[in-house]
């Protein structure tokens, strides 16, 4: 790899053999380019690949800016993150955390908190993230000497969220979740329900709500016109189905989605299920 442009001493843009954009991390390593743009590549710490131009330079800007050991923490906390979940994650998370927890880690220096007023519906609706996202707490306290809580931790698991969907912001994300919320309500009011939120049934309809409040957000929808007529006339005089079609009324007025026959179908099986469950015990 060659140099393309110093960033600081601590980073540099380098083309590989295949002619692809990186930023490479070492420390020093700028300092250690040879005469013919050559870099060593024993002093290379950490180098990333992004998808595209824009994002590169949004990284090259950030990490000048940034310490280097606030970047390497981020990376040993992205390949827990990784580890952890096994699910997909945008590279986008390089930018977004990276940049978070050296903006948080530098706040909480000067005992700057913040309170997160989602945490309640982010411990209960992305349980998995906020649970990888304590750990890196503990893991920040423990590095750079703070006292961070579950208000941080809430803050990284929609990062994390953000980098699952595949977005540089919350907007999307708190979006779903309010709808989430929303729906969850309504079945457990409507079916008069009181599920513990650490049961089987719960964690099971929650998951299908947050697939299908991601599904209709990204407009990514099931429409598949002959499933419908798979459905007989029963199904659709059910108490699950008129309790579906009250909540897609309300979606709807609420935040201008159309919501396809087959989503509303897929909703209703899945509430039919859990009313049957509660007939059952």
């Amino acid at each position: 790899m060659y140099l393309e442009k110093k960033i600081n001493s601590n980073a540099i843009l380098v083309k590989d053999q295949m002619g692809v954009e990186q930023i490479v991390l070492g420390k020093g390593i700028a300092f250690a380019v040879g005469k013919d743009g050559w870099v060593n590549q024993s002093l290379v710490e950490k180098s990333f690949t992004l998808d595209n131009p824009e994002k590169i330079m949004l990284f090259r800007e950030m990490i000048s800016k940034i310490p280097l050991e606030h970047i390497q923490f981020t990376e040993t906390v992205i390949q827990l993150i990784k580890s952890e979940l096994q699910k997909e994650i945008s590279p986008n998370i390089y930018i977004t955390l990276t940049d978070h927890i050296s903006f948080t880690i530098r706040r909480s220096a000067n005992n700057q908190l913040v309170k997160n007023i989602l945490l309640s519906e982010i411990k209960t609706f992305y349980t998995e993230e906020f649970q990888v996202s304590m750990q890196i707490v503990k893991k920040m306290n423990h590095e750079f000497n703070l006292t961070l809580a579950e208000d941080e931790a809430g803050f990284i698991a929609m990062h994390i969220v953000n980098a699952e969907l595949g977005e540089n912001d919350s907007n999307q994300s708190i979006k779903i979740m309010t709808i989430v919320k929303k729906i969850m309500s309504l079945i457990l009011a409507e079916a008069q329900l009181d599920l513990d939120e650490s049961s089987l049934d719960y964690s099971r309809l929650l998951v299908h709500i947050k697939f299908f409040s991601q599904r209709i957000v990204y407009q990514k929808q099931w429409d598949d016109k002959e499933s419908d007529d798979l459905f007989h006339h029963n199904f659709k005089e059910s108490k699950a189905y008129k309790l579906t079609k009250k909540i897609v009324k309300i979606i709807n007025e609420t935040y201008d989605i159309d919501i396809s026959n087959e989503e509303i179908n897929y909703l209703t099986i899945h509430i039919n299920r859990l009313l049957h469950r509660k007939i059952d015990s």
